[in-house]
């Protein structure tokens, strides 16, 4: 085969490759600017929270448990309690005793706390469904439960008389 050929026939595989990977680089960034924004609670206590904000915001928890190994994550992982107001963090660190930032959120009474949209302990169902339709998981979601997101990472309501009784927001599976 002629030099030139060659010479074009690789130029343009080349221009092809790197199409491609240009493509499929620009699809999975598209896939992470999903709007999770209703996983925060007072506008500031989010998952990925660094322990000093939690500790300068709500104080020392009333109840902190062991630092426990996780294997399947790999990390470190303490239950900070918060009884009087409700509030109930996991809280990750990469070595035993380390900094620790929030893992999982769980709300229940007496919390007077919202998430987006004013949403909390004591909303109805008809309001999460009004205005999360759009982020409502239908495959986990059922009477007594509403996922915003999925059980691999969201917001859980857990209903009592199409009330909610208690938020969860983080991964509840693996």
């Amino acid at each position: 085969m002629n030099k030139k050929i060659t010479s074009v026939l690789k130029l343009v595989s080349l221009c092809i490759l790197g199409l491609t990977i240009s493509c499929l680089n620009s699809s999975s960034k598209k896939k992470s600017t999903v709007d999770y924004s209703y996983d925060v609670v007072d506008q500031w206590l989010k998952l990925d929270t660094n322990y000093v904000t939690v500790l300068d915001s709500i104080g020392e928890p009333e109840k902190k448990g062991s630092d426990n190994y996780w294997g399947a994550l790999g990390t470190y992982v303490q239950n900070w309690d918060y009884p009087s107001q409700g509030v109930s963090l996991e809280m990750e660190s990469a070595e035993q005793n380390g900094d620790k930032k929030v893992l999982s959120i769980t709300l229940t009474e007496p919390c007077s706390k919202l998430i987006s949209k004013s949403i909390g302990i004591g909303s109805k169902k008809e309001a999460i469904t009004k205005l999360y339709s759009d982020k409502i998981s239908k495959e986990f979601s059922n009477n007594d439960l509403v996922v915003l997101g999925s059980i691999y990472g969201g917001v859980l309501f857990e209903l009592k008389d199409d009330t909610v009784i208690s938020i969860f927001i983080g991964a509840s599976a693996e």
